[in-house]
């Protein structure tokens, strides 16, 4: 790993947190992290910034949550749901990828904002109580992944209409690729694709950036991806065991 992570996302990230404990507001110290991290992407073309969460099963496998650029939720939600069974998270929201190697890097200092009802999901499911219902850091609640490779590629849809495993085709799937690899950056450059931006407190928000995307290059992953819609959040843990124990049955 070269000097710009050691030095900027690890050191920055550690210094942000300890901005937040002394009174940095939640919705600066989010605004910061969106400002270190996107920045970062824009300047080392090596890594990537995928829109995405990742933790480890507790099989050991590698799971990247990540977004479609239009329908999908729930990457910060799985994510957890996967470390609360294997005690290992890697990330939130911003996940770093080495373009070369496909590993990524765990940051437990990465602020986590939960949304409405996911530390009350937590605590009935596993009960861990989590320090606030906002905002945690993963390394206050699990062990930190620091180098992995991915073995699958979640993209989440909670409170589907139903459940449902589905494999994507090959044109959808380099879709979601390029939004994983390309969301931040379409972010970075136009703040109204963004749901959260210290810039873009007053503007119509636009989550879709399926249009943006066309602009990207196919980018050729042989990771297996799979999308997983959830009807009730409260049985989350039998859909994703299911690809859990199945896992190399996606490499196929």
């Amino acid at each position: 790993m070269n000097r710009h992570y050691n030095n900027t996302i690890t050191r920055y990230s550690k210094y942000l947190r300890t901005l937040h404990l002394k009174g940095l507001s939640k919705a600066n110290l989010l605004g910061l992290f969106q400002m270190l991290y996107r920045s970062f992407a824009a300047e080392n073309k090596r890594y990537s910034i995928l829109h995405a969460s990742a933790a480890i099963t507790r099989y050991g496998d590698c799971v990247i949550f990540g977004d479609d650029g239009c329908n999908s939720i729930g990457k910060t939600l799985l994510s957890l749901v996967t470390a609360s069974n294997s005690d290992m998270f890697i990330s939130d929201e911003y996940t770093l990828m080495d373009n070369l190697t496909e590993n990524i890097y765990g940051n437990g200092d990465i602020p986590i904002n939960l949304k409405k009802g996911t530390s009350e999901l937590i605590k009935n499911l596993y009960n861990i109580q989590l320090k606030d219902k906002s905002l945690i850091f993963a390394n206050d609640y699990f062990k930190i992944k620091s180098k992995v490779r991915p073995d699958i590629i979640i993209i989440p849809y909670v409170n589907s209409a139903y459940n449902e495993i589905v494999i994507p085709c090959n044109k959808e799937k380099a879709s979601i690729i390029k939004s994983m690899v390309n969301g931040h950056n379409i972010k970075y450059l136009d703040e109204r694709f963004d749901h959260f931006s210290i810039l873009n407190s007053s503007k119509k928000q636009n989550k879709d950036i399926r249009k943006e995307l066309k602009k990207y290059k196919r980018i050729n992953w042989k990771i297996p991806i799979v999308k997983l819609y959830i009807k009730n959040v409260y049985e989350v843990n039998k859909q994703l065991e299911m690809i859990y124990k199945n896992i190399n049955n996606f490499t196929k």
